[in-house]
């Protein structure tokens, strides 16, 4: 490793840019540009961590201000795709094995994927193995860490005293005022999001100033950009120059991961303004000592790739913001009321018709069938039995709590051509179907017409009728009340405006896929351990399971199959119904199915969320099936 220094004081990404530059010259196969206070301590640091790996010895290793949790032994794996043995190193910050290869060459892998390629390696063991894997829980820890206890308790009673009630002010915002916001995200519009972002971003400064101490914090901008080209992997970034927060569009598609992202880079801005008015802070205060730390922390980044830069004072005071905040914003998401579930028609069912004799009276009649659309009913009149057909505008007129409570798309109101999410709240004596939105503070009521709202929602006959296409409940391969357990039929949300999934489209069955069904059982030992595999149950029941990756499928998404390639898709090209699914992966004991799929957790059937044990309901359905469980435990990822 070579280490020199460079006048790019605070600016760590052009730090970064100089190293990768120089990183291909001879001899510099990895390279480190550092302040020359800082690249001292570090090649301080590196000749410590060499010696003890050398004296082969654990436990901490003191160096100067720089302190290492453990040294770790060597860890030898094969990794899916590389040649001969990689190094481990450790777990990142976004749950990623880092290993090395024979060059020194760092890659990323997911810890399931070095689990199933080395028997007996367990995940949780890469956790505990990695030297300066341990990252500091938040500012107090990583300051104890760098400079030691005095400055901690500075900043602990900074923490404690002034920044902790101001951050509990805000966290009780997230739980009051904007609760019905995030526990309807998925009904608002990509501009309604980004609106919200920038409310949350005046309130959090508002509530982390401290007026009595000349800190006025000012609110940063907040942006949407796509996909950076050459830095595909960043959620977001602050700009000092504008103060702005860039954040990436897909992370708006969740309201916790974007409070996550959206509050992490809030406190870099924070921490940069409360930096600047150091000089004019009370000497000898925690909020002083706390900024004269974040200023040199901005002068000197400290050094270490990763972990150096994670364990800094300035990322771990963001990082412990943005935790915190998402897990606020979770505990509101788990408080969201359930939503009402449209009953699905079946033959044989009843529903009210309108009176052929008294207008604006129903009749109770019996489904027999459907043709064209339309619902074939008959009902009893003197003398015998009337036959007769209904369209569907005007069965929703006559049975309002069929779509009451039913996830809508709605013209809006401002732009021409696009819609906004909406919930169906009932149907008004004309015909006309209420509903509301959310929007930023709040739900906004409306009414659309029934031909309106069939015109918006091509697929919601589809949904209503579901039950008459074919085949009454007899036609299904398990007990209804079985299936129902996993989960009604639903389609999933595809992020408002922004489809967010246009990349995996068309849709389409993959060439390796299996159809487990009465007869047709799962055999565990006929999957490949080294394989993830996706999964869904559709509407009749089959449990449709395939390997993620499959050559030349779909360039797209690199030849990775989706779980809408599992079921026939809708007549708009969206993914099409399904009751539940997942992942399918041998942890090298057993085979693990969760239920990580966006129809277990982003459906439209009333449950945007399914019960974390619907996935245990499907083991039973492979059970009912003739599959044989034994080696298969279920695991639910939220």
């Amino acid at each position: 490793t070579k280490i020199f220094s460079l006048g790019l004081k605070g600016n760590f990404a052009a730090w970064n840019k100089v190293g990768k530059a120089v990183s291909g010259l001879p001899g510099m196969n990895k390279v480190m540009v550092l302040g020359e206070e800082t690249a001292t301590r570090l090649r301080t640091t590196v000749a410590n961590r060499v010696q003890a790996y050398q004296a082969g010895r654990g436990g901490a290793v003191e160096t100067g201000a720089t302190k290492l949790d453990r040294v770790a032994p060597e860890l030898k794996l094969k990794v899916p795709g590389l040649q001969g043995e990689a190094t481990f190193q450790y777990v990142d910050n976004q749950h990623m094995a880092v290993v090395t290869d024979a060059s020194g060459n760092f890659y990323r892998v997911p810890p399931n994927d070095l689990v199933r390629a080395n028997p007996g390696l367990k995940a949780d063991s890469l956790y505990e193995h990695g030297a300066l894997n341990k990252r500091p829980a938040n500012l107090t820890e990583s300051v104890a860490a760098t400079k030691g206890p005095e400055a901690a308790r500075q900043v602990d009673a900074f923490m404690q005293g002034v920044e902790g009630p101001r951050a509990r002010q805000f966290y009780e915002t997230l739980k009051t005022t904007h609760a019905s916001t995030i526990q309807n995200w998925d009904h608002l519009s990509q501009a309604d999001k980004l609106n919200f972002a920038n409310t949350i971003s005046e309130e959090a400064a508002k509530a982390h100033s401290v007026p009595q101490m000349g800190v006025n914090l000012r609110p940063a901008k907040i942006e949407m950009f796509d996909r950076l080209p050459n830095e595909p992997n960043t959620l977001g970034f602050y700009d000092t120059g504008s103060r702005t927060v860039h954040l990436r569009a897909d992370q708006f598609a969740n309201p916790a991961d974007l409070i996550n992202t959206l509050f992490h880079e809030q406190r870099h801005a924070f921490s940069q303004q409360l930096a600047d008015a150091a000089p004019n802070l009370p000497v000898g205060s925690p909020i002083r000592a706390t900024a004269e730390i974040f200023a040199e922390n901005l002068k000197n980044a400290t050094p270490g790739g990763f972990h150096g830069y994670y364990n800094q004072p300035l990322e771990a005071y963001a990082m412990q913001g943005g935790n915190e905040a998402e897990a606020v914003v979770r505990q509101v998401m788990a408080n969201t009321p359930p939503r009402a579930v449209a009953p699905r028609l079946e033959v044989g069912g009843s529903i009210k018709v309108p009176s052929t004799r008294v207008a604006g009276q129903v009749r109770e009649a019996k489904i027999i069938g459907i043709e064209n659309g339309q619902v074939i009913f008959e009902r009893n009149v003197i003398g015998g039995v009337l036959k007769d057909k209904l369209p569907l505008a005007d069965l929703i007129k006559a049975n309002p709590e069929l779509v009451s409570g039913m996830e809508i798309r709605v013209p809006s109101t401002r732009v021409a051509g696009e819609f906004r999410n909406a919930t169906i709240t009932g149907v008004l004596p004309d015909g006309r179907i209420t509903f509301e939105r959310p929007v930023v503070g709040g739900m906004l009521p409306g009414t659309i017409d029934a031909a309106e709202l069939l015109k918006a929602n091509p697929t919601l006959g589809e949904n209503l009728l579901g039950g008459l296409n074919g085949a009454s409940r007899a036609g299904l391969l398990a007990p209804q009340a079985m299936l129902d357990e996993i989960g009604q039929p639903s389609r999933v949300r595809t992020g408002g405006p922004l489809d967010l999934r246009m990349h995996e489209k068309p849709y389409h069955m993959p060439p390796d896929v299996q159809f487990i069904q009465p007869g047709t059982p799962l055999d565990l030992s006929k999957l490949d351990p080294s394989k993830k595999y996706l999964w869904v149950t559709d509407p009749e029941g089959h449990v449709v399971i395939a390997p993620e990756h499959q050559a030349g499928f779909r360039e797209n998404t690199r030849d990775l199959i989706k779980h809408g390639d599992l079921v026939p898709p809708l007549a708009d090209g969206q993914r099409g119904l399904a009751r539940a699914g997942g992942e399918l992966a041998f942890d090298g004991r057993h085979w693990v199915m969760d239920n990580n799929s966006s129809y277990s957790f982003v459906r439209t059937d009333g449950f945007p969320i399914l019960p974390a044990e619907s996935v245990e309901k499907v083991r039973n359905l492979l059970g009912h099936y003739g599959s044989d469980t034994n080696g298969l435990i279920t695991r639910s990822v939220y």
